[in-house]
């Protein structure tokens, strides 16, 4: 899989754990930013630094259809609405999802461009507008977008309604609960499809 994080000052690093996806990987190459190594089990991965000057960083797609629209650069600071919170972003992941939408006319979906994809993510809470579910600034959360907003940003603003706080679990890095939300509830919804209950073995 791949993990995502970001770090003052705003820097992106997206850490190839494993060649999950060979599309997603060709995607980073052609973005044209600072590449560097680092090895990883014996085997040497790729690492991609970008460094942005503006208020807000994303990978989106310029043109979906195909990795060649894909982009890396800065975005205006999304807006606040009443219920919405800021998030800054600490990690994400990759989901089949993630590069299926990129096989697809944005007309299909009703997106408009540019596009940031992503949909898992773990981040701190910046800023809330007037929360009714008790969100602060510093709080960190988890949530699972939907398509039409992603979470590959460094500040993103989501409705409190698709946020929950972050499980506070000993040793375990916001990179890995990122790899939870699409793929946990994924599986959630076949075991209960399968009519699996409480205490089963599956």
């Amino acid at each position: 899989m791949i993990s995502i994080r970001s770090s003052p000052p705003p820097c992106w690093l997206l850490h190839l754990l494993a060649i999950a996806s060979a599309t997603m990987l060709a995607a980073l190459v052609l973005s044209g930013h600072h590449l560097a190594t680092f090895l990883l089990n014996d085997a040497e991965m790729t690492r991609l630094a970008v460094y942005a000057s503006g208020s807000a960083l994303g990978f989106f797609s310029l043109s979906l259809g195909g990795i060649e629209g894909l982009a890396v650069g800065a975005l205006p600071m999304p807006p606040l609405w009443p219920g919405a919170l800021h998030i800054a972003l600490e990690a994400s992941s990759v989901n089949p999802v993630d590069w299926k939408l990129l096989g697809l006319p944005p007309s299909l979906l009703g997106l408009s461009l540019p596009h940031v994809i992503g949909m898992d993510l773990v981040g701190r809470v910046v800023r809330a507008q007037n929360s009714s579910r008790g969100f602060r600034a510093g709080d960190r959360v988890w949530c699972l977008t939907d398509i039409a907003t992603g979470s590959w940003a460094s500040v993103v603003a989501f409705d409190e309604a698709r946020v929950a706080k972050a499980p506070l679990v000993p040793g375990v890095t916001p990179a890995e609960l990122a790899s939870l939300p699409a793929v946990g509830l994924t599986m959630y919804q076949a075991l209960k499809s399968g009519g699996a209950v409480n205490g089963s073995v599956v």
